[in-house]
């Protein structure tokens, strides 16, 4: 049985599958949301999404850890694992390891962590 202390996790490996699940399609169509959204600008969206589930659940395992600490920890499981994905991808039939997808991802987890402490403090002092 997982130990309660890990549950936070549950929500970035879920975002993590989904990611997985999404990237092991041969064909991937952006939906039609009646404009035209970029690649580029979901994948940043996805890895924003992901990057703070990340933030909250490390922070709900360890409350006391530093924001330095924090951050990196963020930083360097998001990309990496947007690095993996990238790998995944390559050996996908019709689709592409893309660099530019990769910094995307980056951009998405970086955003997080810059975000963060504002949405908690608004969240905080609301």
């Amino acid at each position: 049985m997982i130990s309660s202390k890990y549950k936070p996790l549950f929500f970035p490996a879920l975002i993590a599958i989904l990611i997985f699940i999404a990237s092991h399609q041969s064909k991937f169509t952006i939906p039609d949301f009646g404009f035209k959204i970029e690649d580029k600008i979901i994948h940043c969206i996805v890895y924003l999404i992901f990057g703070l589930s990340l933030v909250y659940s490390l922070l709900t395992i360890n409350p006391t850890i530093s924001l330095m600490k924090l951050r990196y920890l963020v930083i360097i499981i998001g990309i990496l694992y947007g690095a993996s994905d990238e790998v995944h991808q390559y050996f996908i039939p019709g689709r592409l390891c893309d660099i530019y997808d990769l910094i995307a991802d980056s951009f998405g987890i970086l955003m997080a962590v810059i975000i963060y402490p504002y949405l908690s403090k608004r969240a905080f002092n609301a």
